[in-house]
């Protein structure tokens, strides 16, 4: 009888046993996740930077702007499909699909992903922390487009300084907007578009998405610390043309750039290291810009939008403390010299010379960033909150001039 007692109840406590190791898995599991999100900010950015931006810093390797294989097929599409995305862009990469950081699109080549919401503990900001939070559409918006009643539109495309290292509210884009209401009582909806690893081309593209949602003005936000390079990138991603090779010493200098300033690399540095490199390939750059420019412009006449661009200079542009001890620093262990500075600064003049052309109202932040009595940057280099306040008091006057009184279009 005793026998048969235990072979009723033996399966039942093995059952019992695996039931329990199971639940410790799973508990263990959910602390390790829950431990991940409490990282330090150092620890989240440095991560959600290497395997997001599209900067050469992301690069598999030293290797710059080198492209995973040789760009495809040639040709001049400029459309890409879902797998050519994925072979420059690592956030699309099959490995890192579960992250949610990318979702392919066909306008944009790629945009965040949507109802994606991450915590950054971040010790220099007043709070300790802010949130990235993004809506249904990938956009840096905490509600749908145009679900917060009649607002006048404004698209807003930029890079990673646009999407901000802030809390949604804490934007330039919702620092207009409330300035906007306040001042002048216009009820007026900048939408930010704005993503890591953006530049020209994809702010085009950002207009042909939102184009028949009917914005009244685009934003286009150029950032001078890598806006250039990038574009060589995706460019040659476009014409499905392979990569030149570099010097031999190319590599050493990427090395000793992050050992001078990992964050000042990819916001700055790693630009001028790669034109100084590949000084032809500024003309393509150059092309990129006024290649996407044209379509912006073309595309605003056609469908009565107001354009506006506005150059958010690197800091590494000012001639201001702690920013100009790393330009000391790059000259000194770098070779970086007044040549470099003014083949940017050149490559710049040019670009905003043809968006003016082509009918932008053009707003350069240069001087009123070197005038500034703030930072206006945290220490890893994207705009902080009183960087953000000041994009947001230049271009409200702007907004409020190209939106003018309503009329139907």
């Amino acid at each position: 009888m005793r026998a048969e007692r235990r072979s009723v109840y033996l399966p039942r406590i093995l059952a019992l046993a695996l039931g329990v190791v199971l639940g410790a898995i799973l508990l263990a599991v959910f602390v390790a996740l829950r431990d991940e999100r409490a990282r330090t900010s150092s620890e989240l950015v440095d991560r959600r930077l290497e395997t997001t931006l599209t900067t050469a810093l992301r690069s598999v390797g030293p290797r710059g702007l080198a492209l995973d294989g040789d760009g495809g097929p040639g040709g001049a599409e400029r459309r890409l499909s879902e797998a050519e995305v994925a072979a420059f862009v690592p956030g699309l990469r099959a490995g890192l699909q579960s992250s949610g950081v990318f979702v392919y699109d066909a306008e944009t080549f790629y945009r965040a992903a949507p109802q994606r919401v991450e915590r950054y503990v971040w010790p220099e900001h007043p709070r300790g922390a802010w949130t990235s939070a993004t809506n249904s559409d990938g956009a840096r918006e905490d509600h749908e487009l145009g679900a917060i009643g009649a607002r006048r539109l404004v698209v807003v495309a930029g890079d990673s300084q646009t999407e901000g290292m802030c809390d949604n509210v804490d934007t330039f884009c919702s620092d207009v907007e409330r300035r906007l209401e306040r001042e002048h009582g216009l009820k007026v909806e900048l939408y930010d578009t704005g993503l890591s690893g953006y530049t020209f081309q994809n702010y085009a593209g950002v207009l042909r998405r939102y184009a028949d949602r009917g914005p009244e003005v685009f934003v286009t936000v150029v950032y001078g610390g890598n806006d250039f390079v990038e574009a060589v990138r995706l460019e040659r991603v476009l014409r499905r043309e392979a990569r030149p090779a570099a010097g031999a010493d190319y590599d050493a200098r990427l090395v000793r750039a992050r050992e001078l300033s990992t964050v000042a690399f990819s916001q700055g540095l790693n630009q001028l290291l790669y034109f100084q490199e590949r000084p032809s390939d500024v003309e393509l750059a150059f092309d990129a810009a006024r290649d996407s420019f044209e379509e912006i412009a073309a595309r605003c006449r056609e469908q009565g939008v107001v354009w506006i661009l506005v150059y958010l200079p690197t800091p590494l542009e000012l001639d201001r403390e702690p920013w100009s001890g790393i330009v000391r620093g790059a000259r000194e262990r770098l070779g970086i010299d007044a040549a470099d500075l003014a083949r940017i600064s050149e490559l710049v003049e040019r670009s905003l010379g043809v968006a003016r052309a082509l009918g932008a109202t053009v707003l350069d932040l240069r001087p009123a960033l070197a005038a500034a009595r703030e930072r206006c940057f945290w220490s890893e280099l994207h705009l902080d909150l009183d960087g953000h306040a000041l994009v947001g008091a230049e271009l409200a006057p702007a907004v409020l001039a190209a939106l003018g009184p309503r009329t139907e279009r």
